[in-house]
């Protein structure tokens, strides 16, 4: 069973609740610039804030999905440091049609979020 919902879903879900409640309790129909349709859209607001921390805190709870400070909590506990980075090397091929030279420092890509940095001029 899943405990997400949509956002827009569960403020007017807790809002008609609570002007529901409103309305059987004194008979009066609450409008929404009526002083317990505010209290029931502020109402509705908190409900919802506590439905996002409470997805949030599930996010955290695994490692695959936790944010930077908890992967640290999450390697503290499972007695894990946490390693540095390491320098990859290779070569990437290329070619052009017309005369080229690609400068020394460049950052190349391709396109799909991998990065490589030219260490030396190359001429293509």
């Amino acid at each position: 069973m899943s405990y997400i919902f949509d956002c827009l879903t569960i403020d007017r879900t807790q809002y008609s609740d609570t002007c529901q409640e409103h309305r059987n309790n004194t008979g009066i129909s609450a409008s929404d610039d009526s002083n317990a349709g505010i209290r029931a859209d502020g109402t509705a607001s908190v409900v919802e804030g506590l439905y996002h921390h409470q997805t949030y805190i599930q996010r955290q709870l695994f490692i695959s999905t936790a944010d930077e400070p908890y992967l640290y909590i999450h390697a503290e506990e499972l007695n894990l440091p946490r390693l540095g980075g390491s320098t990859a090397t290779g070569s990437v091929t290329a070619q052009s049609n017309v005369d080229l030279t690609i400068k020394a420092g460049t950052k190349l890509t391709d396109g799909n979020g991998y990065y490589w940095h030219v260490i030396s001029d190359t001429y293509l």
